[in-house]
């Protein structure tokens, strides 16, 4: 039995679709070494269904909105590093 080539965070995003990490100010690309780091590699969404279940009049729930939000950001790096 062969053992699999460990891949690095920066492969295993190429792989799942993700757009690489932002760029330093020079136009390099930023290097973390072999492990995501927290917050690198995110993907924005919107919530949907977010609202608490029942009956909602469209005023509450734009208040419901506007106070809780309804953009976000998923983190990958968890993710990232339990595929490598």
């Amino acid at each position: 039995m062969t053992r699999r080539k460990v891949l690095t965070a920066s492969a295993v995003v190429y792989l799942m679709g993700f757009e690489p990490p932002a760029k330093s100010p020079d136009g390099k690309l930023i290097r973390y070494g072999r492990k995501a780091m927290a917050g690198q590699y995110v993907k924005p969404y919107t919530r949907e269904g977010h609202v608490p279940p029942g009956r909602f009049s469209k005023g509450a729930r734009k208040r419901y909105e506007k106070n809780h939000g309804t953009d976000g950001a998923l983190d990958y790096s968890a993710v990232i590093n339990a595929k490598r």
